[in-house]
């Protein structure tokens, strides 16, 4: 279980998850940020069954104390967008390859 602040982007893995978010302010990774795994908590899977995954909690400090983050609880807002591929410049085409 890893993650990683950098101002407003988050990102936390643990095999084979990967989330990135994008907070409205930056966080800090500091000696107060921490993420824990707490094995007895249980998580409700579908409508059918309970499984016992166990719950991570992750605390990030905010860089500026008290400052009020908006629409938390709308996951479209903080989910970071992937970033575009570059495009090839127009007018350029392969002329040769190693693989011809």
């Amino acid at each position: 279980m890893e993650f990683v602040v950098d101002g407003c982007d988050f990102s936390f893995f643990c095999n084979p998850y990967l989330l990135k978010l994008q907070f409205p302010y930056p966080c800090v990774d500091d000696e107060r940020a921490k993420a824990v795994y707490d094995v007895d908590k249980v998580a409700f899977i579908v409508s059918v069954y309970w499984k016992n995954n166990g719950t991570v909690y992750v605390h990030i400090p905010k860089e500026e104390k008290g400052q009020f983050f908006p629409n938390m609880d709308l996951l479209s807002t903080i989910l970071k967008k992937p970033e575009p591929l570059p495009e090839m410049p127009r007018g350029w085409k392969i002329v040769s390859s190693p693989y011809d």
